[in-house]
């Protein structure tokens, strides 16, 4: 005989329950399904850097691919030849990691000592300040005086949207950024009134996306950075972040509310879902199983 046990009507409130709870698990299981790409490494040509770096920039292309490959483009040749990458991915059996390789092979002609192949390793920092200087110049640095607000410039004009933190101590990338607009100089006097000096870093053209190298600097990783820019008010959102440790990169992906890891030689072409950004803390970001924050991208919104 086969007995079947009754089961009691759900209520309004345990319906509810269930719908609540069948939400949630289907809105985790798109979340994780539609992860970011990732790179696979390469171990005969030693490829974390890039691998690191362009699956955070993969990241932010594939959120509106046709506005910025037009971003890319108007950065530098090789950006746009990464962009036609990621676009031709997939096609004619092209890989990401085909597109890896040409941007690659474009950095090492340029200088085979900061960009070799084999297993010499890269510096990301030297990497990431190649790949995305622009043709044109981004950012300049002035000094004013605070007396007369009589302006000289430096000229010591900025063509990369990689800013140096090296020098900044215990505060944030936003802080680092406010201290790097305008900071005391106080080794000079005005020429016109002997009045105090200060160094004015000023934006040309405001870039699409900020870098901030800290390599090993201490300092925090704000979420979000705003200012002003004239009248407009200008917001970046963190999209990723590399690390180093042991002779390796890895990388964190930040999309959405989502947070990603990905290493090429464990994670390859898949990242590896952590939990929500509002779930870290500032100073959490800055480690990543045992490997510290290196470089850190943002991207406008």
């Amino acid at each position: 005989m086969t007995v079947t046990a009754s089961k009691r009507p759900l209520d309004v409130d345990d319906r509810t329950e269930v719908k609540a709870k069948k939400a949630k698990l289907l809105k985790e299981t798109i979340t994780k399904d539609q992860g970011p790409l990732g790179f696979v490494w390469d171990g005969e040509n030693y490829s974390c850097a890039y691998d690191s770096v362009l699956t955070i920039l993969l990241s932010i292309w594939m959120q509106n691919p046709s506005k910025w490959k037009g971003h890319f483009k108007d950065m530098k040749r090789t950006m746009n030849v990464l962009a036609s990458g990621f676009h031709r991915s997939g096609e004619n059996g092209r890989t990401l990691e085909s597109a890896r390789n040409k941007v690659r092979h474009l950095l090492h002609q340029r200088n085979s000592t900061l960009f070799p192949y084999g297993q010499a390793g890269t510096s990301v920092s030297e990497m990431v300040e190649q790949l995305l200087r622009s043709d044109n110049i981004i950012a300049s640095n002035w000094i004013r005086c605070v007396e007369c607000n009589q302006e000289t410039n430096l000229n010591n004009d900025l063509q990369t949207c990689v800013i140096q933190c090296t020098q900044y101590q215990n505060c944030s990338t936003s802080e680092c950024l406010q201290k790097k607009f305008q900071e005391p100089h106080p080794r000079r006097r005005c020429t016109q009134c002997n009045g105090e000096l200060e160094r004015i870093f000023r934006f040309d053209v405001v870039p699409k996306i900020l870098v901030f190298s800290v390599q090993d600097a201490d300092i925090t990783i704000s979420k979000k950075i705003s200012f002003k820019d004239g009248d407009e008010r200008v917001t970046f959102s963190l999209k990723g972040i590399v690390y180093f440790g042991d002779f390796h990169y890895t990388s964190r992906v930040c999309s959405g509310n989502s947070v990603w890891f990905h290493d090429g030689m464990t994670t390859g072409k898949e990242c590896a879902y952590e939990k929500k950004l509002s779930d870290f803390t500032d100073f959490e970001l800055t480690k990543c199983q045992n490997k510290t924050v290196s470089q850190i991208i943002y991207a406008r919104k």
